[in-house]
């Protein structure tokens, strides 16, 4: 058996992976805060959006390969039943 190690290879399938995750975190990050701004009262207006809204959108966000294998999140609601 013989195993070789390409840099530029790496590179090449590397940063797509690298980028794909940092806008799921970056997307996810944005919606928590958004839920926080609900929940503190910063965000007063609308519909306040369901545990089944926020879990489609989740999946939507890691919908790019291997992404749901790599980041995991859990939605629930908070004592002002504001989900979190």
């Amino acid at each position: 058996m013989m195993v070789t190690y390409n840099a530029n290879l790496f590179q090449t399938q590397y940063l797509p992976l690298h980028n794909d995750l940092a806008k799921a975190i970056t997307a996810l990050q944005q919606w928590s805060q958004t839920l926080q701004d609900r929940t503190h009262g910063l965000i007063k207006g609308g519909t306040c959006p369901t545990v089944a809204s926020i879990t489609k959108q989740c999946k939507a966000m890691l919908s790019r390969p291997s992404m749901k294998s790599m980041m995991t999140y859990t939605v629930q609601k908070d004592s002002h039943d504001i989900p979190q």
